[in-house]
Formats: structure tokens, sequence, C-alpha cells
């Protein structure tokens, strides 16, 4: 067991090892598996981000958890290192940044069990790794959550597939040698297509999902991912409406959308 460096996941996976600032909730993971605990906290975060229902806050909550699953993910391919993401070991902590409300998950013990890098040795502990992580703690999280709001897990297991997807584009850039490329593309094809569908409890490995890619509002060469479930945001008093890339919108609300964002985008630069 090793102490391990957690600042890109701190910037990029919202994770930490130490409390953040001024908090405004917390709760130790192993308490949203029971049922008691997850109302508690679905109910505090339903009124934070003015949800017209609990089903947003349960949107919500998986897109943040997405981070701790591809933080998982980055452990895996970058170190070789497998961190206790258990639920005993893990905190929700809510804080406000910009006027929103955010979530971080803190680490309480950060040391993380390493293998060398022998390459079939490294393969069957990368299964045992990610089976052990998505059996005891997000899939039992996840039912848990969909129990307590009667929102879809098909749903709530699609916010999960774009923290992938986007995190992998991420890493692109961040694995820095044709190598260590090579190995996390070899990772990642394992958890989205090789993992049992029983892993995860669903018929289907949900990171199987297969994405739509529609015109990108901000670069017309550009195509990006549909979601691949709808986050919800319309559902709050913010105003916000539906996203661009919204699974629920129809191709010409879409295109609206787009003509909308490049007219505000022209006047501004006037």
């Amino acid at each position: 067991m090793t102490l391990f460096d957690f600042s890109y996941l701190s910037e990029h996976h919202a994770l930490t090892t130490e409390d953040i600032p001024n908090i405004l909730h917390r709760c130790p993971l192993e308490n949203l598996m029971q049922a008691e605990g997850m109302a508690d906290m679905v109910a505090f975060y339903q009124a934070e981000i003015k949800g017209l229902g609990p089903d947003v806050a349960a949107a919500y909550f998986a897109g943040w958890f997405g981070y701790v699953c591809t933080g998982f993910q980055y452990l895996i391919s970058r170190y070789h290192a497998a961190p206790d993401f258990s639920p005993a070991n893990l905190e929700v902590q809510f804080y406000k940044k910009n006027h929103h409300t955010w979530l971080t998950f803190k680490i309480k013990d950060s040391r993380v069990a390493t293998r060398q890098r022998d390459q079939h040795d490294r393969a069957s502990w990368r299964k045992e790794a990610l089976e052990i992580f998505y059996t005891q703690t997000v899939r039992p999280l996840f039912d848990t959550l969909s129990h307590a709001t009667g929102h879809d897990l098909h749903q709530i297991w699609g916010q999960v597939v774009m923290a992938m997807y986007w995190s992998r584009e991420k890493w692109l850039n961040v694995f820095e040698t044709v190598e260590a490329r090579k190995l996390m593309e070899e990772d990642y094809h394992f958890v989205t297509a090789e993992m049992a569908p029983e892993i995860f409890g669903r018929k289907k490995n949900p990171y199987q999902t297969k994405l739509s890619f529609v015109k990108s509002p901000r670069d017309p060469e550009a195509m990006i991912p549909r979601k691949a479930t709808c986050c919800l945001a319309y559902r709050t008093e913010n105003g916000h409406g539906y996203c661009y890339t919204c699974p629920r919108i129809s191709e010409e609300e879409r295109e609206e959308k787009r003509l909308r964002f490049l007219a505000e985008q022209e006047a501004k630069a006037k």
C-alpha cells in the first residue's frame, strides 16, 4: 500500500483527500446505501438545485458520481493502482461554487494497491479491481438511488456513460506515450466492452450504449455526442431548458438552438 498524489483527480474528477472549505452538507457514502440515508441526501440536493422532483436530484447526482468512476479508471490506467473506493472510504461533500451547488467525494484513506506491469497478472488484477468497485460500490449505490427517487436505472447509468466518454477524450492528451495510450485504450475497452452485464446488474453493459453524434454549435466542422440519457436540467426552476445535446429534443429543435447560439456569438463579437 502506498500514498498517492490525487491532485489531478481533485481538479478533473471531483475527488479529494481533504475537506472542501465551506461545506454545505456531507454524508458518508455508506449511508447512501440505506433507504433513509439516500432519501435525506436526495431531499437536500433536490432543494439545492431547485429540482421539480427527486428524479432530477438522481440524474444530477449520477452525473457527479460519474467522476468517481472515471477517476477509478484513470488510476487503473495511469498508475496501475486500485484505490479503496468502497462505500466506507468515501464521503460526499456539497459546497457552493459560482452560485451553484457542486459535489466532491472525499477519500478517507488515500492509500492504493499496486501491481507489477506483467501483462497477464495485470489483466486479471484489473478485472478483479473493476468488478469489486462496480459490484460493491457503484451498483448498490445506483440501485438505492433509483429506488429512492423512482428514476429509471437506465437513465441513471447513462450519466456515467457520458462521463467515461469525455474523460477518455481528455486522456488521449494526458497519456503522453504511445505505450501509455495503448494501455489506457485497452483498459477502456475492457470496462466498456468486455465486462459482463451482471457486474452492473443490467441485461447489457451500460457502457455499450451506442452514441449518436450531432453538429457542434461551436465548430461547424466538428461532431459531438448526443447525451446517452437526459440530465433533467430542464426540470429545474432556474429556466435552464433542454441541453443542446439532449436526446429528448427533435433535430429541428436542436438546429434552432444551434442557430440561436451562433447568432448570440456573432452579436457578442460586434
